[in-house]
């Protein structure tokens, strides 16, 4: 399901950034896909099979793409997971029920666990 589908477009995404049986010393940055690369890291691992977590908020550009990068010494790697935990999607609270906020939250989180394809790695 491509970003632009979702009503409301979400705004931004939160998500549990993870990685597991880690090789060397590396990064992971999760950024918006219609900037360059800011030069900051979402995820750092220190050595050899390590399991690591940790939570980022990542805007989503007009078009859609999220951008993922990943560096680190000669050898670096790991096993990557992401899950999608919330998606922050434009709500006018000021006129919105406690019901029609969730609605749309949860319609909004519902379409986002379809993502397959919406990851890019560079």
């Amino acid at each position: 399901t491509p970003y632009e589908t979702l009503d409301p477009m979400p705004l931004a995404v939160t998500v549990n950034l993870t990685v597991t049986q880690t090789n060397a010393l590396g990064w992971l940055a999760l950024f918006p896909g219609d900037i360059p690369f800011p030069g900051t890291s979402s995820i750092n691992w220190f050595g050899n099979n390590q399991d690591i977590a940790n939570n980022a908020v990542v805007f989503i550009p007009d078009d859609g793409n999220i951008v993922l990068r990943c560096g680190g010494t000669a050898g670096a790697r790991a096993h990557i997971v992401i899950d999608i935990i919330a998606a922050s999607v434009p709500i006018d609270y000021a006129s919105a029920t406690a019901s029609e906020a969730r609605g749309v939250l949860s319609a909004a989180r519902d379409q986002l666990s379809q993502l397959t394809n919406s990851w890019t790695a560079r």
